[in-house]
């Protein structure tokens, strides 16, 4: 007989015949640290599917290269790529900015804010 001991950072199957079904490894209460700050990634990412979904409703470039940022953004929380996820903040660029401050999306304003190392 084995004893293992398997910590909340440490998911797997042990031993003979060890199985996993529909794992599913979420963001929910994951928390990115960006230039020293705190970020709920959850929230974030709610946040960016409303950035996302009205930049989809704009025609100009900007727009359409911050809705790429944004799956791009969604991509790396998701795999838990926080530095990649960190990097695609940086670049969100200016259109990102001010629609969020516009639509009161107060977290995607502080995690791009934090990220270009402006607080």
């Amino acid at each position: 007989m084995h004893n293992y001991h398997i910590t909340a950072n440490n998911i797997g199957a042990v031993g003979d015949n060890a199985k996993i079904k529909n794992l599913k490894v979420g963001t929910e209460g994951r928390i990115l640290e960006i230039g020293g700050q705190s970020v709920a990634v959850g929230p974030l990412l709610e946040e960016l599917r409303k950035l996302g979904a009205t930049a989809t409703n704009d025609d100009s470039r900007e727009a359409t290269e911050c809705s790429e940022r944004i799956r791009s953004i969604e991509a790396s929380l998701e795999a838990g790529d926080d530095e990649g996820a960190v990097a695609s903040l940086r670049k969100l660029g200016r259109w990102a900015m001010s629609s969020s401050n516009t639509l009161g999306l107060t977290i995607v304003a502080s995690a791009v804010t934090y990220a270009l190392g402006l607080s």
